[in-house]
């Protein structure tokens, strides 16, 4: 799933509190950075804030398999006890800056931005290149960098902030944690459509039960208008939908695998059976 992951810094092989854990329990480096992962894993499952209340250090002892280290985390500055002999539990520094979706829907966001200025950066050294055409291909090349212009608007640094803003309206919404591919698309929608027709077309979608954003697509690429079509026969049976609706088209007991591998049927009373990839139990969702 999407958020089954979590951060891990790059280098953190070498990094001084590393080396202090290798050497104050006797194991490789390498053997600390999988420990770490292990427990860091279950702190971004179980736990909500960074407190583990309760949580003995022996529990973390055991989870990494070897003795004393929850001690050498609290030595890091990974791991601060609740109490002096351990027994309330302990908590975790700086939880929400590294774990929890919040934390991972930042590191997407970044990625997206820092993937974002290399395109822009590698387009201007192309533009550069073309410097060197003769006279009445610089016309040409200055011409075509103006229109592109117009449509590709220059990086801001509050792009990052508008994705995140509109990211939690739309995840708290449908209650989906959004891929890296939709959170693109929401730049996009951003730089095309802005803030408050988005919101509203979230909101339409909210209302109507739609929990992808192909739909809020949809809603914005038809002007924001919230009257929204009733069910209406076709000659396949099938409801008149907006573009871009995963139904759209479809007849009423068509089967069809979505893109990211979910098994879909449109069903005969005005809802639409999705079967996820990854076990989870099978749902229904309105169409209109």
């Amino acid at each position: 799933m999407a958020g089954d992951w979590i951060k891990m810094t790059k280098g953190l092989e070498a990094a001084p509190e590393v080396i202090r854990m290798a050497a104050a329990l006797s194991i490789p480096r390498d053997e600390v950075l999988g420990k770490l992962f292990r427990f860091w894993s279950w702190a971004d499952t179980h736990l909500l804030n960074g407190d583990a209340v309760s949580v003995t250090e022996k529990f973390v002892d055991e989870l990494a398999s070897v003795a004393g280290f929850a001690r050498a985390m609290a030595d890091a500055g990974w791991l601060e006890p609740l109490s002096g002999d351990w027994t309330s539990g302990f908590h975790i520094p700086k939880f929400e800056r590294h774990m929890g979706q919040s934390a991972k829907r930042r590191a997407v966001t970044a990625t997206r931005n820092q993937k974002y200025r290399e395109r822009v950066t590698k387009k201007r050294d192309a533009d550069r290149d073309d410097a060197s055409v003769t006279e009445a291909s610089r016309e040409s090349s200055l011409e075509k960098r103006r229109e592109e212009k117009k449509k590709t608007p220059p990086p801001n640094p509050q792009d990052g902030e508008a994705v995140a803003a509109v990211a939690g309206l739309f995840e708290k919404a449908s209650g989906r944690i959004l891929s890296t591919l939709t959170l693109e698309k929401i730049a996009d929608a951003i730089a095309e459509y802005g803030m408050d027709r988005i919101e509203k077309a979230i909101s339409i979608a909210d209302d109507a039960g739609a929990t992808n954003w192909a739909y809020v697509e949809a809603v914005l690429r038809k002007g924001g208008d919230q009257k929204r079509e009733k069910k209406a026969a076709r000659d396949n049976g099938a409801p008149i939908l907006p573009p871009g609706h995963p139904c759209h088209g479809r007849k009423k007991g068509e089967k069809w695998v979505a893109d990211d591998g979910t098994q879909n049927t449109v069903g005969d009373d005005g809802w639409w059976w999705v079967q996820p990839p990854d076990s989870e139990p099978r749902r229904k969702e309105k169409i209109l």
